[in-house]
């Protein structure tokens, strides 16, 4: 499994793609506001999916915690339990890597 420094690291350039997307999104549609969006979604889906099989993210862990609850801010207790109805922790980076490492299979 890739180490944590390099999920945290790619996980942390990732972010700083989207936002730089939506700043340009924004700064696009103030100009034009019928223009229909910007976002590079071929850099975006590239990286996820290398971290996906990196992290063996069978059941779209990442997605989850980037989309579903912006980046862990959203994350709240009950939200994400395990089969027994236990919480796990999304909060974080290093939430979401224990997380994945616990379900990594080789």
């Amino acid at each position: 499994m890739i180490s944590y420094d390099r999920f945290e690291d790619y996980m942390l350039r990732l972010k700083q793609i989207m936002e730089t997307d939506d700043k340009i999104d924004s700064a696009l549609k103030n100009i034009s506001p019928e223009f229909g969006g910007f976002q590079n979604e071929i850099a975006i889906d590239l990286v996820l999916d290398m971290l996906r099989e990196l992290t063996h993210d069978k059941y779209g862990n990442i997605s989850y915690y980037i989309w579903e609850i912006n980046w862990g801010e959203d994350w709240e207790y009950g939200m994400v339990t395990d089969e027994f109805g236990y919480d796990i922790p999304m909060k974080t980076l290093k939430d979401l890597y224990k997380m994945l490492e616990d379900e990594y299979e080789d």
